[in-house]
């Protein structure tokens, strides 16, 4: 009886370390069962006492594996090939600041696909994927940025620019 409990302790435990690697939930509720049964098994077959003391082996042996785990795995080539090493930053060639997008709040751009609602406009000369907050525009029409929410830039059609071509039009 004590291959089984071995065993199950054993899987359950690598089931938890591999938890740490892979999240999910899945594969640490199973090796957390299989642990909990092991050591509830120990505790019925061979007393409180052997209980007790499989217990405190098992809880003492997977923070021991976590911990070597965490250290050991990210120098494995298959750790280095899971695990980022750069760093994000602007010197590696990300840019994680959304300030340039706050300089767009009240300019006006020209739409260059249709929005419905989302899809691309041009504001200040460079390429900027908006949202309409009034539904469907067409390309070609003027935009004017109503709000920065994140990276979300949300725009409506700005009639300023064509509301006196529109009224002389109706006027005549």
């Amino acid at each position: 009886m004590w291959n089984i409990i071995i065993f199950l302790i054993v899987v359950g435990m690598l089931l938890l370390v591999s938890e740490t690697f892979m999240p999910g939930g899945i594969l640490g509720t199973i090796g957390f069962i299989l642990v909990l049964v092991g050591v509830i098994m120990t505790y019925n077959m061979h007393g409180s006492s052997m209980g007790h003391t499989v217990l405190g082996i098992t809880l003492v042996s997977t923070i021991v594996l976590v911990v070597a785990g965490l250290k050991i795995f990210p120098k494995t080539s298959l750790g280095r090939s899971v695990i980022l090493d750069n760093n994000v930053s602007k010197e590696n060639g990300f840019d994680t600041s959304l300030d340039k997008l706050d300089g767009l709040l009240g300019m006006s751009g020209s739409v260059l696909t249709d929005l419905r609602p989302a899809g691309i406009a041009k504001i200040n000369d460079k390429r900027v994927d908006v949202t309409s907050e009034g539904g469907y525009i067409s390309s070609g029409e003027s935009i004017k940025v109503v709000r920065i929410d994140g990276n979300k830039v949300l725009v409506v059609k700005d009639n300023t620019n064509n509301s006196g071509g529109t009224h002389n039009e109706q006027l005549g």
